[in-house]
């Protein structure tokens, strides 16, 4: 779901969120279109909250998607953070603390083991490459050879 950079109504986020809760059976959230301004930690930290209250677990996963390096402040706004979503790879996304937030989502390129192995290692969580811009016409191929290398 879109947070629109925090442009989005905390009110309105969460107006949808529940709506999902009401209608899925759901456990994780992708907030997309994250702000990655120090300013807006806040509204990231109240979201992360809200959907724990709402999934009433602990255990539900928070996902979200700033596309570039976020302060370290963001580290308590969800589970996973998106640092990289773009097209091409990154040669480095590490950043100064632990890697074990993070996640990246290049897309628009293929890569060969060695080089998702070098992705991987700078991110806690698998990458995902998509060989094709556009996210619904990647195969499902590429899919498990990823996942393979992933070791799942």
């Amino acid at each position: 779901m879109a947070t629109g950079y925090s442009g989005r109504s905390r009110g309105e986020v969460e107006d949808e969120l529940s709506r999902y809760y009401e209608w899925y059976d759901i456990d994780r959230i992708f907030l997309d279109q994250q702000s990655a301004s120090t300013g807006q930690v806040g509204y990231y930290e109240e979201l992360y909250e809200y959907v724990k209250d709402q999934s009433g677990s602990s255990s539900s996963i928070v996902v979200t998607n700033a596309g570039a390096p976020v302060p370290q402040a963001y580290i308590d706004t969800a589970e996973i953070i998106i640092v990289y979503e773009n097209s091409a790879l990154l040669g480095d996304v590490l950043q100064d603390y632990n890697k074990s937030h993070f996640g990246m989502l290049p897309y628009g390129t293929s890569v060969s083991e060695s080089e998702y192995d070098d992705l991987h290692e700078q991110v806690g969580y698998y990458v995902y490459v998509a060989s094709d811009a556009s996210w619904m016409e990647v195969k499902g191929s590429v899919i498990d050879e990823q996942a393979d290398w992933a070791g799942d």
